[in-house]
């Protein structure tokens, strides 16, 4: 019953806000998902089969080589050169 000096509340208070609330947040998990598998389908397994087909064929001899004759490296020294520096 009803009285006058507490008259009942609203049945619908704040289910418009709760409900948008709620579809707000699943909104955002699924965006988040779906950020999070297109990330990896599109970016991450092709840098990883990307480097596993360079890996696959990959000599480091001539890539070592390569940095020696460089000056990369700056502190090695060969043997002429180091020779030739004391004397």
């Amino acid at each position: 019953m009803q009285d006058k000096c507490n008259p009942s509340k609203f049945t619908m208070r704040d289910k418009y806000s709760m409900k948008s609330v709620k579809n707000y947040f699943v909104a955002a998990i699924i965006v988040a998902l779906s950020a999070t598998a297109s990330l990896y389908l599109f970016r991450s397994l092709p840098h990883r089969d990307a480097y596993k087909d360079f890996y696959a064929n990959y000599d480091p001899r001539p890539s070592f080589k390569r940095v020696l004759d460089s000056v990369y490296i700056q502190s090695f020294s060969s043997d002429k050169e180091s020779g030739e520096k004391k004397k």
